[in-house]
């Protein structure tokens, strides 16, 4: 694990997360893959997601983390895309 005032950063053996914590870029990143790759729209404005170029999904990103309601459980669901 990496910490700094700003950032935490934990990398596993199949997945990484890194938390910015900083006021103006509040997220958190979770990537399944070092692959290169954008970042994709979804129906919720808080979660994008991460897709190579193949389409297949190889991580997410979600913002405003820090506001979402602790009560309330985020859920979304990732595409993935096949070429």
């Amino acid at each position: 694990m990496v910490r700094d005032d700003r950032y935490i950063f934990v990398r596993f053996d199949n997945f990484a997360i890194a938390k910015d914590n900083s006021p103006e870029s509040d997220f958190l990143e979770v990537r399944f893959s070092d692959e290169l790759g954008y970042m994709r729209e979804t129906e919720n404005d808080d979660l994008m997601e991460r897709v190579n170029n193949n389409g297949q999904v190889i991580g997410f990103s979600i913002f405003q983390v820090s506001t979402l309601p602790k009560d309330k459980p985020l859920f979304a669901q990732l595409a993935s895309v096949s070429s």
